[in-house]
């Protein structure tokens, strides 16, 4: 339905990436640990097959 980061973007765990809609139902869905957006394969209006990767975040490093 809506992107609503864009490809290179820093990200917060739980920041909202997209809106996707099933079944009439509008779901957003957010970023699991946060660091950057590295890829966000599809367009609005697209479709797509169950357990599709929708977008995937490169988590931050964290200092050791």
């Amino acid at each position: 339905v809506s992107l609503l980061a864009t490809v290179g973007q820093r990200v917060r765990e739980g920041d909202a990436l997209l809106v996707i809609e099933s079944m009439k139902l509008q779901t957003t869905l957010t970023a699991a640990c946060s660091g950057t957006l590295q890829t966000l394969p599809v367009a609005v209006g697209q479709t797509f097959q169950r357990g599709a990767v929708l977008a995937q975040v490169k988590p931050e490093e964290t200092a050791r």
